[in-house]
């Protein structure tokens, strides 16, 4: 019974407990695939487990931060900081370029710390993802796409990596690189929120209605990922004047975050639709959107939104 229990193959993570390393594996292949929600609810069981399980608690700030979950994400990861002494030196590297990179925002270091990981070790999956992210952030896009594809030829089926992908395409422009890399995926059946996100967004900018109904359709009915696919559709109502349309969909993306327990995403919604109000000249209702918003959860990204259209 206890070689069926464990009979999975593990992450290797400094914990004493074997069942809070279970649960870590677990996920660590949530993150993989493009899950989040399922991350959290596995990182905080291996954190219940065991307190002081340092590289847990940066991976659960790391799922959270995927989810826009920006105060819990930096809540954990300072708790993986505190921690760092209890870590390897491979884990001490993704705790102290992840602490750069989300809690004080150093961007200089997170990337010298990922570019010091990827020279020790090689190997490894993870510092090229985020050296995308941070060259992306830098205006870089070329940089980025190169560590996301050398990134996906490590690991060629993860859902995470050909969203990546697809992510940097877009950024940069390159609209017809991007769909290939979508449609690829699509065909492994690696598809994800994160993926079609991205389709919405290139369909939109092509003019494909039905590109961005079936990125919808997929999204459809899945909590965690379903707000997300409908606040793209609020955007794109309330681009084209029809303000009426586009607060009904951010008032069910909102029940809908906060049904799938993400109130800080549902407090985001909340408040961007209310710059939107406000740039429009709607006082009255942006200031309502605002503070609804900022009831529902705070961090500095809810307050900036909030205060942009206050």
């Amino acid at each position: 019974d206890t070689l069926a229990k464990y009979d999975t193959p593990l992450e290797q993570a400094t914990t004493p407990s074997l069942e809070a390393l279970q649960a870590y594996t677990l996920g660590h292949r949530a993150i993989v695939g493009n899950d989040a929600p399922a991350a959290v609810a596995h990182f905080k069981r291996a954190v219940e487990l065991d307190p002081n399980f340092a590289m847990a608690y940066a991976r659960l700030g790391t799922a959270y931060s995927n989810l826009g979950e920006v105060g819990s994400s930096n809540e954990n990861m300072t708790k993986a900081y505190a921690l760092r002494d209890r870590a390897s030196e491979r884990e001490r590297l993704y705790i102290d370029s992840h602490y750069y990179m989300m809690v004080t925002g150093d961007l200089d270091k997170a990337t010298a710390t990922m570019r010091e990981w990827v020279q020790m070790y090689p190997r490894d999956e993870g510092p090229r993802t985020n050296l995308g992210f941070m060259y992306t952030e830098l205006g870089d896009p070329s940089k980025a796409i190169a560590m996301y594809q050398e990134e996906l030829n490590l690991d060629p089926q993860s859902r995470l990596n050909y969203s990546n992908l697809a992510s940097g395409f877009l950024t940069a422009g390159r609209l017809d690189e991007a769909r290939i890399t979508m449609e690829e995926a699509k065909h492994k059946n690696l598809d994800s929120v994160a993926l079609y996100a991205n389709q919405y967004a290139l369909d939109f900018v092509r003019g494909d209605a039905a590109g961005m109904a079936e990125a919808v359709a997929w999204a459809n009915g899945k909590p965690g990922f379903e707000d997300v696919l409908m606040y793209l559709e609020a955007d794109t109502a309330a681009y084209g004047g029809q303000l009426k349309k586009a607060q009904g969909l951010v008032e069910h993306g909102v029940a809908s975050a906060e049904h799938a327990d993400e109130k800080e995403v549902a407090a985001a919604y909340s408040v961007n639709f209310a710059v939107t109000q406000a740039l429009v000249g709607n006082a009255a209702d942006a200031r309502k959107w605002a503070n609804d918003g900022s009831r529902l959860a705070t961090n500095r990204d809810i307050d900036a939104a909030q205060g942009i259209a206050l």
